[in-house]
């Protein structure tokens, strides 16, 4: 009898650049058989997807990025990832 991969979304709101937390995170569960891909904001100049020690980022465009940095605004670009992130993700 096999046994399936787990798939793991470890998603996180910044652009996944110097996060090396996460990536040792993501690192040791799929070092145990994990299917594991970080959800992250995207950056102008950054690559949407792209494959960082062995580990798939996708990087979620923003349509509210340029936006205000006031708080109801930063609200609403939350909403909007998450909404993305869940949207896109859902099988993780």
């Amino acid at each position: 009898m096999s046994r399936s991969k787990s798939t793991v979304a470890s998603i996180v709101l910044n652009n996944f650049v110097n996060d090396s937390r996460v990536l040792k995170e993501c690192l040791s569960l799929h070092k145990h058989g994990y299917d594991v891909t970080v959800v992250a904001l995207h950056d102008e100049g950054q690559e949407e997807r792209e494959i960082i020690q062995g580990i798939p980022v996708h990087r979620i465009k923003l349509l509210s990025r340029k936006w205000s940095k006031k708080r109801a605004v930063q609200l609403f670009k939350y909403l909007e990832f998450l909404y993305k992130a869940v949207h896109n993700y859902k099988k993780y």
